[in-house]
């Protein structure tokens, strides 16, 4: 459970599958992402992608576009990138951070939460991941996990200002981080999941 100080109260967060320990030490809990409401609970819904990582390589493949896969297939073979996916995440924060935050104030979002990245990292449910080129940056994501089970929270590339060929390039970075077939981190059965609902009880 992934636990943050709020303003007068302390919140837990359980994600997925998860369920809140009998002691909890917290005043409200969060449900997130669940397949199921909580009885009684305030429920938000939404939408959710899933890929089940358990499938074969060439079934997952075949669920991209033409255009996604040509795109993933290129940056995977022609464009020199490295990829990095890191499990205990804490002394690479302030990179994170950085590199987000800036994305963010490029496109008037909402900087990354600091606080929250922090509970989470206590909480051993957060995964850094990045690609990159001759040791520069092209792409940060942030992933929250439980079990099996991996969501993107984050994600953020910087290209403003970039001629065309550095944007394409991003963008194939983009499609290519995320790629299930690099996720040996996750044992089968897994999946991945966007946003599907919240449910927040006192």
């Amino acid at each position: 459970m992934i636990c943050i100080n709020g303003r007068g109260a302390v919140y837990g967060e359980v994600w997925y599958d998860e369920q809140p320990p009998g002691y909890s030490g917290v005043d409200i809990i969060l449900y997130r992402q669940r397949e199921a409401a909580i009885a009684g609970a305030q429920t938000t819904q939404s939408l959710s992608l899933i890929t089940d990582l358990a499938d074969a390589e060439d079934a997952i493949v075949a669920g991209f576009g033409k255009d996604c896969r040509y795109k993933i297939r290129r940056a995977e073979t022609k464009d020199g990138l490295r990829m990095e996916f890191i499990t205990d995440p804490k002394s690479r924060l302030d990179e994170f951070r950085a590199f987000y935050d800036a994305f963010a104030r490029q496109k008037s979002l909402e900087p990354s939460d600091h606080q929250w990245l922090i509970g989470a990292c206590k909480a051993r449910q957060l995964a850094l991941s990045s690609a990159s080129r001759n040791g520069e940056a092209l792409v940060w994501h942030a992933h929250v996990m439980f079990g099996n089970t991996a969501g993107l929270l984050y994600s953020g590339s910087y290209f403003r200002n970039k001629d065309n060929d550095y944007r394409a390039l991003v963008g194939r970075a983009n499609r290519w981080l995320p790629d299930d077939r690099q996720r040996p981190h996750l044992s089968s059965p897994s999946r991945r999941l966007a946003p599907l609902e919240v449910c927040t009880v006192s």
